[in-house]
């Protein structure tokens, strides 16, 4: 069961080390999305409440927003690996 929280610490572990890549990820799904896709709404939800231009390189303080959320990504992954290892099946 603790395999259930290894996504969660993939991803946060790619934002701390590369958030120049994810970044270019989540702008690329984003974009290939169409107008009423919820998936579309999401992304540019996320673009602006991190303050991504998706025309313009990732600056300084959104690569420091990414890697804080991957940080925190990184925690919760590890937290819900110990309770799901310390839970009786």
């Amino acid at each position: 069961m603790v395999a259930l929280s290894l996504p969660v610490l993939g991803y946060g572990l790619l934002n701390v080390l590369r958030p120049r890549t994810t970044m270019a990820w989540q702008i690329r799904a984003t974009s290939r999305r169409n107008q009423q896709d919820p998936r579309r709404m999401v992304g540019e939800s996320f673009q602006r409440w991190f303050g991504v231009d998706p025309d313009a390189l990732p600056d300084a303080p959104l690569l420091r927003r990414v890697r804080l959320l991957g940080l925190a990504e990184v925690a919760f992954g590890v937290t819900l690996a110990v309770i799901l290892f310390y839970l009786p099946w």
